[in-house]
């Protein structure tokens, strides 16, 4: 099982998460916007200095680039201090933000190609976000939607629950007495069939007691989970109004100790 932690902002984090086993360290640059302080959007934006160290002290764990957050709400993403960033450091995955579902959407179709053509471009394995499936939704987006990737290694998804135990968790179609073509929710039998063909790092309130086990119940390459805040920002509760609607995902984020003991729970568990 790959474990990859996001939102990671200094060598000790790194050092330490690499020796509980994380796979993937996950960081995010600050030197990619042309003018307001990254801080007042993300307080886990690291410096760029603060990425070549990390980048230097990992012997095991692999690397991954996050484009900032707020670089989706405006036109200030500076597009070539990202380059120079990626030819630096050298990462081994980078983090690109792709809604499958706008594939499919007449408006936005061309942009999304455009995007995933750019993507195609480089040499670098993409780890795709910006996804969800829950128990409750219809699935708008398809395994085949992928294949438009050259590079691919993973696609995070946000789930609705894995968690067996969980009231919202995905049903079979033997327990609910129903197949898929009869509800527009989605069974646990779909989602094995989706995971089966695609390498899927999940986000979800886990549950430590079992996570091995629901992990291995979807059939997913593992977990993919972000830090929580160390200050006020946009991902916090406190946030500006005008990123009010970011708060309602924080439960996604854990504390350090709380990811440790994810991580630990999957290694350890699987070695039993």
């Amino acid at each position: 099982m790959i474990c990859k932690v996001n939102r990671v902002s200094s060598v000790a984090e790194a050092k330490y998460l690499e020796d509980v086993g994380v796979d993937i360290i996950g960081i995010t640059v600050n030197r990619l916007k042309k003018d307001d302080p990254v801080e007042k959007y993300d307080s886990r934006a690291i410096s760029y200095e603060e990425a070549i160290r990390i980048r230097k002290s990992l012997s095991t764990a692999k690397l991954c680039i996050h484009e900032h957050w707020y670089s989706y709400f405006d036109d200030s993403f500076d597009t070539n201090a990202f380059k120079k960033v990626w030819a630096e450091l050298h990462p081994d995955y980078v983090n690109e933000y792709v809604q499958l579902p706008h594939l499919h959407w007449k408006d936005s179709h061309d942009d999304i190609k455009s995007l995933i053509g750019s993507i195609n471009k480089s040499a670098l394995p993409v780890i795709v976000f910006g996804n969800a499936i829950g128990y409750d939704t219809p699935l708008s987006w398809d395994s085949e939607d992928l294949k438009l990737f050259n590079n691919l290694a993973y696609i995070e998804m946000a789930c609705e629950s894995i968690v067996e135990s969980s009231w919202c968790s995905f049903r079979s179609e033997e327990v609910l007495g129903i197949k898929q073509s009869e509800t527009s929710g989605v069974l646990l039998d779909t989602v094995i069939y989706y995971f089966e063909q695609m390498p899927v790092l999940v986000c979800d309130e886990f549950v430590i007691e079992s996570l091995l086990s629901d992990l291995q119940r979807v059939k997913a390459k593992g977990i993919s989970v972000s830090l929580e805040s160390t200050a006020p920002d946009m991902f916090t509760e406190k946030a500006e109004a005008e990123f009010a609607f970011l708060s309602e995902i924080t439960y996604l984020y854990y504390d350090l100790d709380s990811v440790v003991a994810m991580v630990r729970a999957i290694k350890e568990d699987a070695e039993i």
